[in-house]
């Protein structure tokens, strides 16, 4: 896909002039190498090992107004995260793309 994030053959344009089509498909990898890349770039992106959004690895928040702060944060999730599992009981099709406990809390890209 030319608008994923990939990599160019040669340097990008250096000059403000007019570029052909041509050029365009010399400058981008083929796309046996681009579906390498978002096969690639798919599999790390679906893969957390971490903990779910809002469940830290390490507790560096010890000041109590923090704390609360944070438990206020995860009380928030957890009401989200039911409200959307009972209405996915009612949905012909589950919906589970910003489902909190499906977040990851950190990336692992």
């Amino acid at each position: 896909m030319i608008n994923y994030p990939s990599k160019l053959r040669g340097n990008p344009p250096s000059d403000k002039r007019s570029h052909s089509e041509r050029d365009v498909l010399q400058a981008i990898q083929d796309r046996s190498y681009q579906y390498k890349l978002l096969t690639i770039a798919k599999i790390i992106s679906e893969h957390s090992f971490g903990k779910p959004l809002g469940n830290f690895e390490k507790d560096y928040v010890c000041e109590q107004k923090a704390l609360e702060i944070v438990n206020k944060f995860r009380e928030e999730l957890k009401k989200i995260n039911a409200t959307t599992q009972e209405r996915n009981r009612k949905r012909p099709i589950r919906y589970e793309c910003m489902l909190p406990s499906l977040i990851p809390n950190s990336i692992s890209i």
